[in-house]
């Protein structure tokens, strides 16, 4: 009888919380890939989807930019490219 309780309490409540948004995740997969790539191969390469980032054959991005993802924001530093989540 608890656990019945405990499962129809959670089967409430799960829906309420506010769960992140995959696309976060795999935008941030995609980015270091790509950088990675360009570092590796030592050659220009371009992230394949939404925003278009273009990053030189030493992983650096031309353009910053502040990405605002689910409950996220991202925000890409020019130069390194570094990524910092928010």
């Amino acid at each position: 009888m608890t656990i019945m309780i405990i499962c129809i309490m959670t089967l409430i409540f799960l829906p309420c919380c506010e769960f992140r948004k995959a696309e976060s995740y795999t935008f941030g997969d995609a980015y270091l890939e790509t950088q990675s790539r360009a570092i590796a191969e030592r050659q220009m390469e371009e992230l394949d989807r939404e925003p278009y980032i273009s990053f030189n054959e030493k992983g650096n991005v031309s353009q910053a930019m502040t990405l605002h993802l689910g409950n996220k924001d991202i925000v890409i530093e020019l130069g390194g490219g570094r990524l910092v989540c928010r």
